[in-house]
């Protein structure tokens, strides 16, 4: 957090002060529409216009819908704005079959601007590191429905490993 160590606890509320600051500020919830109803998850601005998610956040058998990125989100309110999702890409091993290709569970969005600005113009972009150790620190940021009804942004730290699931080497925990 902005190079300074910091201890957060399990599960914690990021401090509405600290929303506008990294790694907060990147982060908010997707909307969508899965199979006629409403569902949502946490995703996180990548570059000037694309997201990045989990893949089953978009995909469950067939592509989810009505994509909606709301920067910031706090309360019912995106405070960033609302960013429309247009094209989303997947792994084609995770699109063929989700359950052997859970380390592929990665999406990306492309998304609108809003209010003629772009998405990584209003809140600024995470770097995506592909090729890194399997041992990192991390925070892992999210809007779970179990703390706080999924309306307010929760964090949690914790230190990746490699390990082996089910036969597959190179998935993470």
């Amino acid at each position: 957090l902005d190079n300074k160590k910091q201890e957060i606890p399990l599960g914690s509320q990021v401090p509405v002060e600290d929303y506008n600051k990294t790694p907060f500020k990147t982060s908010g919830k997707l909307f969508f529409s899965l199979g006629g109803r409403n569902a949502a998850c946490t995703a996180s601005a990548v570059s000037k216009n694309v997201i990045l998610t989990a893949a089953h956040c978009v995909f469950s058998g067939s592509f989810h819908e009505n994509f909606l990125f709301c920067p910031q989100f706090l309360d019912g309110e995106g405070q960033k704005g609302r960013f429309v999702g247009k094209n989303v890409f997947i792994h084609s091993a995770y699109q063929r079959s989700p359950r052997t290709a859970q380390s592929r569970d990665v999406a990306f969005i492309i998304v609108g601007e809003y209010n003629g600005e772009s998405v990584g113009d209003v809140v600024d972009t995470f770097d995506v590191t592909i090729g890194a150790s399997y041992t990192f620190n991390h925070l892992s940021l999210g809007y779970p429905g179990n703390i706080g009804g999924g309306q307010k942004m929760i964090v949690s730290k914790g230190r990746t490993s490699r390990q082996r699931f089910s036969g597959s080497p190179n998935m993470m925990r």
